[in-house]
C-alpha cells in the first residue's frame, strides 16, 4: 500500500515472489526468505497503518506454519542441513512469541534451539549464533515465569556464544546480550558481582566495536543503563559520570535523520540533569556525616547503657525501677520517646531473667508507642524499629505464634528501608531482618523466601566480615538451604561460616554458647552425609561445650541440650555403643523437662526424645521406653500444624506405632497408623524420596484392617495407594518387585472376595512383573513366584484355561527348586 513505508511495501511484495518459487519448486530457503521479508516488512511498517500491519502478520503466520510442516517434512536423523533447520524453526517461534506471547510459542523456540546446539559439530560457524538465540528465548521465559533457572541458561548461553566468538565484528552483540542477562540477574537477585560483569561485558562490546558500526550507539545505550544501575546501589558518582559520558557519546554517533536521534536528546539531558542533582546530594550528604555520626554516637551510648543493664542489673534493682519510671512517663510528656524506649529496655532485661509474658508484652506496648512518637526522619528511627522487631522476635520464641514473627518482620524490614547504606547499622539491619525471614522459611518453606533472608545476610558479611553474629547468621541460612536442596557446597559454606564465628568470638562471649551450637549441628548433618567419623567427634565436642557454657535457666539451654541428644543418638545408631544411648536419652529427657510447651522448638525436642526412647525399646526390648516414645512423638505431630515441622514428626510417629502394632495387633494402634500416614501423604511433596514407601505402608496397614473388619472401603483404599506407590517407583529401584507383590496379593484377595475376574488379571499381571524385575538368587525370588503361581492357578480355575495351569505349574517347580528364599516358602510351592 502507497500510504505505508516504502520499504515495508517492498519487503512483503518481494517476500509473495519468493513465497510463490517456493510454492512452484518447494525448495525451503525460498520459504526462509520469504519470512525474513516478511518480518522486515512487519518491522518497517508504520505503527498507525493497522490495515497494512495486519496483512503483513497474517502473511508471516501462515509462512512460519507451512515452513514448520515443511521442516518436520524434511528434516530427517542425519540431513546435512539438520542443525539449521531447527535453528530457524526456533528463531521463528521465537518471533511468533514477540508477536502474540504464547507460553507454548517460547517451549518450541527452547525446544528446536536446544536441538539446534546438540546437532551441531564442533566447529560449526553458527554455534555462536544458536547459542545467542537459545539465551533470548531462556531470558523471555525467565520474564515471563520468573524462573531463575532460565535466568542462569540464559546468562551461561550468551557466555558460551561469547567464548566461541574471536574478537572480531561479530563478538559484541554477544557481550552486549551477555550483559543484558547479568544485569538481569542483579535485577532479581541484587547480585553485585553479576551487576560488575553487566558494565564490564558491555564495555567490552563498545571497545570492540568501530564509531561508523550501526549498533555502536544501540552499545553504549546498554552500557550507560548498567553505569546508572551501578550507581543507584553503590552511590559512586564515577558511575553516574561514566553514564553520561556513555550516553552523550551514543547522541553524537547518531545520525541527525535516524529516528532514535531525539529521543537519546531527550535522555542525555535528563541524565545530565540527574548527575548534577546527584552530585549535590552526594556533596550534601559528605558535609552532614560528621554531624551524623555524632548523633548515632549518642544513640550508641543509649544501647550501651542498654546492655550494662541487661547484663548487670541486679533483678532488685530492675524491680525497683520500673514503677518509677512508669510514673515518670505519666507525669510529664518531656522526652516521652526516650524514656519509653529505656522503660522497654528495662522491662525486658526482666523478661530474660524471669520468661513472664507479661515483661515483653509491656515491653513491645512501650517500644512501639516509642516507635510511633518518633518522626521518620529522627536519627533514633531505625534503631527504635530494630528494637521492637527484636523484642516481636523474643515473644515467638516464648509464645511460638507466626503473627509475631510477622510484626518482627514488617518493623526490621522499615528500618532496613529507612537506614542509608553509609549508616554505621546498616549491616546490622540486614542481619536482623535477614535472620527473622530465614526463621520465617524454617516455618513456611518457601524458597523464594529462603532468598531473601541469604541476600540479606551475606550483604551483612559483606558490609562487617569479621563480625561473628553475622557470620553465623549467614551460616544457619546456608544451613536452611542445604536442608531443603541437599547441595553438599551449600553444607561447606555453612561450616566455613559457623567455624570463622566460633574463631572470632571471645572465649567469654554470651553469643559464643550458640556458634558452637550451630557448628556442633552442622558438623552432624556433614557427618550423615560424608560418613567421616572425625566431624560426629568433633560435633558431639562443639554441642557438649555448648550446653557446658549455656548458664542454667537460659531459654536457649534446652536447643543446646537438644542438639547434643541428637548427636550422641546418631553415634549410637552407627556404633551401637549403649552409653551413646543412654546419654541420648537423658539428655533429651532434660531438654524436655526445661523446655516450655509453648516454645516453637518443643515439638523437635519431643520427637527427637521419642526417636531415642523408639531405639531403646529395639536395644533392650522394654515396652515402657515404645509407649513413652509413642507418647512423645504424638504430642510432637499434635503440636504444630505446618508442613516443615510436622512431617518428620508424623514420620517418627508412624514407625513407632506400627512396630507396637506388629508386636501386639492393637485395633487403636493400626487405626492411628493409618491417620498418621494419611496425614503424612497429604503433607508430602510428590517429589519426595520417602512418598513412595509411605503409599506402600498405608495399602498394606488398609489392607490389615480389611483382614481384620472385613470392610471392603478398605480393600479398595489399600489398592489404590498401592497403585499409587508402584506407578511412582522406577523400575530399577530395589522395593519396586516388593511393592507389586504386595498389590497383587490385594488383588488376590479381592477376586477371593468379590470374584471381580478384572482384579484376577491385574494379579496375574503385576505378580508377572514382580518375578520379571527380581533377579536371579534374590531371597525373595522363591515368594514371588509362589504368588504369581497362585495367582495363575486362580485364574486357571476361573476361566479354565489349561495354559494357566500348566505355567502356575512351572512357577512353583522353580520356586520350590530354588538354591535361596526361606525353606518354608520353598516347601509350600512344593505342595
Amino acid at each position: 500500500s502507497p500510504q505505508c513505508n516504502i520499504w515495508a511495501s517492498i519487503y512483503f511484495e518481494h517476500g509473495i515472489v519468493v513465497e510463490e518459487r517456493f510454492r512452484s519448486h518447494g525448495r525451503l530457503e525460498n520459504l526462509e526468505n520469504a519470512i525474513v521479508d516478511y518480518e522486515k516488512a512487519v518491522k518497517y511498517a508504520e505503527p498507525n497503518h493497522g490495515v497494512c500491519r495486519s496483512n503483513y502478520h497474517r502473511r508471516l503466520e501462515d509462512a512460519l506454519v507451512a515452513y514448520r510442516e515443511k521442516v518436520a517434512e524434511l528434516t530427517q536423523d542425519g540431513h546435512p542441513d539438520e542443525a539449521i533447520r531447527h535453528y530457524k524453526l526456533g528463531d521463528a517461534s521465537l518471533e511468533r512469541f514477540s508477536r502474540h506471547s504464547k507460553l507454548e510459542d517460547l517451549d518450541k523456540a527452547i525446544s528446536s534451539l536446544w536441538k539446534a546446539i546438540k546437532l551441531a559439530p564442533d566447529g560449526h560457524l553458527e554455534q555462536a549464533n544458536f547459542r545467542n538465540r537459545l539465551g533470548d528465548a531462556l531470558l523471555a521465559r525467565f520474564e515471563r515465569l520468573d524462573s531463575i533457572g532460565d535466568l542462569d541458561g540464559a546468562i551461561s548461553s550468551y557466555q558460551k556464544a561469547v567464548d566461541l566468538t574471536p574478537d572480531d565484528v561479530h563478538k559484541p552483540p554477544h557481550l552486549h546480550r551477555l550483559g543484558g542477562g547479568l544485569e538481569a540477574r542483579f535485577n532479581r537477585l541484587d547480585d553485585l558481582e553479576a551487576l560488575d560483569g553487566a558494565v564490564s561485558t558491555r564495555q567490552q562490546a563498545v571497545e570492540l566495536t568501530l564509531d561508523d558500526h550501526p549498533d555502536k550507539p544501540l552499545f553504549l545505550d546498554g552500557l550507560a543503563h548498567a553505569q546508572e544501575v551501578r550507581f543507584k546501589r553503590l552511590h559512586d558518582l564515577k558511575d553516574m559520570e561514566n553514564a553520561v559520558s556513555s550516553k552523550r557519546k551514543a547522541y553524537d554517533l547518531t545520525p541527525e535523520q535516524h529516528q532514535y536521534k531525539q529521543v537519546r536528546a531527550k535522555c542525555l539531558e535528563e541524565l545530565e540533569k540527574e548527575c548534577i542533582v546527584e552530585e549535590k546530594h552526594l556533596k550534601a550528604e559528605a558535609d552532614a556525616k560528621r554531624l551524623k555520626e555524632e548523633r548515632n554516637a549518642i544513640e550508641a551510648k543509649r544501647l550501651e547503657e542498654e546492655a550494662t543493664l541487661m547484663n548487670s542489673s541486679s533483678l532488685e534493682s530492675l524491680e525497683s525501677k520500673i514503677p518509677l519510671m512508669q510514673k515518670s512517663i505519666k507525669l510529664t510528656s518531656e522526652d516521652r520517646d526516650s524514656r519509653l524506649m529505656i522503660l522497654g529496655d528495662v522491662q525486658q532485661a526482666r523478661f530474660k531473667r524471669l520468661n513472664e509474658a507479661a515483661d515483653i508484652n509491656s515491653a513491645i506496648s512501650n517500644y512501639q508507642w516509642a516507635v510511633d512518637l518518633t518522626p521518620d526522619h529522627h536519627k533514633a528511627k531505625p534503631s527504635r524499629l530494630m528494637i521492637l522487631g527484636d523484642a516481636f522476635r523474643s515473644r515467638f520464641r516464648r509464645f511460638g505464634k507466626i503473627k509475631h514473627l510477622k510484626e518482627a518482620i514488617s518493623n526490621l524490614k522499615k528500618a532496613d528501608e529507612i537506614t542509608t547504606n553509609d549508616h554505621p547499622s546498616k549491616a546490622l539491619c540486614h542481619y536482623s531482618l535477614g535472620d527473622a525471614l530465614r526463621v520465617r522459611f524454617e516455618h513456611f518453606g518457601k524458597l523464594e523466601r529462603l532468598g531473601d533472608a541469604i541476600s540479606k545476610l551475606r550483604k551483612s558479611v559483606e558490609m562487617s566480615p569479621d563480625e561473628p553474629r553475622f557470620l553465623n547468621g549467614y551460616g544457619r541460612a546456608l544451613l536452611a538451604l542445604f536442608e531443603h536442596q541437599n547441595k553438599l557446597e551449600d553444607l561447606e559454606s555453612a561450616i566455613s561460616h559457623f567455624e570463622r564465628a566460633v574463631k572470632l568470638s571471645p572465649q567469654d562471649h554470651p553469643r559464643r554458647p550458640h556458634y558452637l551450637h550451630d557448628l556442633g549441628n552442622a558438623l552432624r548433618m556433614r557427618f550423615e552425609r560424608l560418613n567421616k567419623p572425625e566431624d560426629l567427634e568433633n560435633s558431639i565436642l562443639n554441642l557438649h561445650k555448648s550446653s557446658e557454657l549455656m548458664p542454667n535457666g537460659h531459654p536457649d539451654k534446652p536447643v543446646h541440650l537438644n542438639g547434643l541428644g541428637v548427636a550422641y543418638l546418631v553415634r549410637f545408631e552407627g556404633q551401637g555403643s549403649r552409653a551413646d544411648l543412654e546419654r541420648a536419652i537423658s539428655t533429651l529427657q532434660e531438654a524436655d523437662a526445661l523446655m516450655l510447651d509453648v516454645h516453637p522448638s518443643k515439638p523437635s525436642i519431643l520427637s527427637n526424645r521419642g526417636r531415642a526412647l523408639r531405639a531403646g525399646y529395639e536395644r533392650m526390648r522394654k515396652l515402657e521406653d515404645l509407649n513413652t516414645a509413642i507418647q512423645s512423638l504424638r504430642t510432637a505431630a499434635e503440636h504444630r500444624d505446618d508442613q516443615s515441622g510436622n512431617l518428620s514428626h508424623l514420620l517418627n510417629l508412624a514407625v513407632a506405632l506400627q512396630e507396637r502394632f506388629e508386636r501386639f495387633g492393637s485395633p487403636a494402634d493400626l487405626e492411628s497408623l493409618i491417620s498418621s500416614l494419611k496425614k503424612v501423604v497429604t503433607l508430602m511433596a510428590d517429589n519426595d524420596p520417602n512418598r513412595a514407601n509411605c503409599l506402600n505402608t498405608l495399602g498394606k496397614a488398609h489392607k490389615t484392617r480389611y483382614e481384620l473388619l472385613g470392610i471392603f472401603t478398605d480393600l479398595d483404599r489399600s489398592i489404590l495407594n498401592l497403585q499409587h506407590a508402584v506407578a511412582i517407583t522406577p523400575d530399577n529401584d530395589p522395593y519396586k518387585a516388593h511393592r507389586l507383590n504386595n498389590l497383587g496379593s490385594v488383588y488376590s484377595i479381592s477376586f477371593d472376595k468379590r470374584e471381580m475376574v478384572e482384579h484376577l488379571q491385574e494379579a496375574v499381571s503385576v505378580q508377572d512383573r514382580a518375578v520379571e524385575l527380581t533377579p536371579d538368587g534374590h531371597p525373595n525370588g522363591p515368594t514371588f513366584l509362589s504368588n504369581y503361581g497362585d495367582a495363575l492357578y486362580r485364574r486357571s480355575n476361573s476361566l479354565g484355561d489349561p495354559e494357566d495351569r500348566k505355567s502356575a505349574l512351572k512357577a512353583f517347580t522353580k520356586a520350590a527348586k530354588s538354591a535361596v528364599g526361606h525353606p518354608r516358602q520353598r516347601f509350600d510351592a512344593a505342595l
